[in-house]
């Protein structure tokens, strides 16, 4: 008796077509391409890149592609001449045999760099090399070298400075979290933002729109200028509750002028390494905010009112802090002072302010090395004209322990002196 086989096709069948379809369908694989440049300098030269020598150089509607360009112990100078639309989720840079400079042009008539999400995985530039990497370049005329369809983050833990300068276009923003230098050199149009988390963002063009039209969040990081000269910016500012927020370079020490609105949440800090001027009439606070000036940089607001309670931490013998307008305390919180540096004795000009509401019992010193001259002033506080004045003196504790360090300084003298005229089998007294 003969046995029959009988095979179920129909699933093998469904198996086979599934398979098919993520073999033909460039959306739904993994879509990772590396930079060799075997052939020359140029994208669309397929033998410039691995996997198998092959590129989408007739365009890529996908979300996944990923290029992948490393840097090598000579100068890289990659062409982006491909004109067909390329949307790329992830632009990584590496460190592969060297850390020399790597150069990414986006030529002039190619498709910008469309950065698109992946399902949950946004797009990102990611530098995680030690070389300097540099994309520039003119794009498409009126849209730029890169085009933002979804918030791209520029992250990455290389120590190599990233420069994006070519005009940056879309609807989508800018995410920094790198731990490097970024470097913006651009009259940017998109309009989604620029959220800064941590790393350094440093503003190489004195364009107003270097930014971009949307608000500039704060949530930790810096923002610098990348030369001595004055950028303004027309953006709105957002340092977000409890984010310290850095603002110029001691180096550099190009000042900031933001002509947006300023808005900063509960327990924000401001810091001011070179000069920061929020020039907007609109400045909130969301209380208990600090603002901090370093060295000789001065913060200017346009008006403040200290209701919630505001810390400001001052170099003595720097800048005053300056408020263009009014000074106001609707609810009579503790204005705050921390003075760092200076000299006992000497008048210090604290605030400088066309106007002001506040009265001297709002205001506090917070020192382990001063204390107020309550022979200056209100206890010694001034409102002089326009400035707000202190003088102080050694914070009585300190003192205290200064005697107390000459004290025992003496007693050990003493003690030493009368050492050396004991004779054998003498001892010291009781009491000296």
């Amino acid at each position: 008796m003969k046995t029959k086989t009988i095979l179920k096709t129909q699933p093998i069948l469904a198996l086979i077509a599934f398979a098919g379809l993520h073999l033909l369908s460039p959306s739904a694989r993994a879509a990772t391409y590396t930079w060799t440049g075997a052939s020359s300098n140029n994208w669309a030269t397929i033998t410039n890149w691995s996997p198998n020598n092959s590129f989408p150089i007739s365009g890529y509607t996908g979300t996944d592609l990923v290029v992948q360009i490393d840097s090598r112990s000579t100068a890289i100078t990659s062409s982006d001449n491909v004109t067909a639309a390329l949307s790329i989720n992830q632009l990584n840079f590496g460190t592969g045999t060297g850390t020399a400079a790597v150069t990414l042009t986006v030529a002039s008539g190619a498709a910008p760099l469309n950065f698109v999400a992946s399902g949950s995985t946004g797009p990102a530039i990611v530098q995680n090399s030690g070389a300097s990497v540099n994309i520039n370049g003119t794009g498409t005329v009126g849209v730029g070298g890169i085009t933002l369809q979804n918030n791209l983050t520029v992250t990455g833990t290389g120590t190599g400075q990233l420069s994006l300068s070519t005009i940056i276009s879309g609807t989508g923003g800018l995410n920094f979290n790198a731990t490097g230098l970024v470097a913006l050199n651009g009259n940017n149009t998109f309009s989604g933002g620029v959220t800064v988390s941590s790393g350094t963002v440093q503003l190489a063009t004195g364009s107003p729109t270097v930014l971009g039209s949307g608000t500039l969040t704060m949530a930790g990081g810096k923002v610098m200028s990348a030369s001595s000269t004055q950028k303004v910016m027309n953006n709105a500012v957002k340092v977000n509750a409890a984010a310290t927020a850095t603002f110029g370079d001691t180096t550099n020490n190009g000042a900031l002028t933001f002509n947006g609105a300023a808005s900063l949440g509960a327990g924000a800090k401001v810091i001011a390494e070179s000069n920061v001027l929020f020039q907007n009439s609109s400045i909130s606070l969301g209380g208990n905010v600090t603002f901090a000036q370093k060295g000789n940089a001065r913060i200017t607001l346009n008006n403040l009112n200290a209701a919630g309670g505001v810390t400001f931490d001052l170099a003595l013998g720097g800048s005053p802090l300056t408020i263009t307008n009014a000074l106001t305390n609707t609810d009579g919180s503790t204005i705050n002072f921390v003075l760092t540096g200076g000299t006992t004795g000497t008048v210090y000009t604290l605030l400088n302010f066309a106007s002001t509401t506040i009265d001297y019992s709002q205001l506090q010193l917070t020192s382990d090395i001063y204390a107020l001259d309550t022979s200056f002033g209100t206890g010694g506080w001034l409102i002089n004209g326009n400035n707000l004045q202190v003088q102080l003196v050694p914070e009585p504790s300190t003192l205290g322990i200064a005697i107390a360090g000459l004290s025992a300084f003496g007693l050990l003298v003493l003690r030493g002196r009368k050492d050396k005229n004991l004779k054998n089998n003498q001892s010291l007294p009781s009491s000296i």
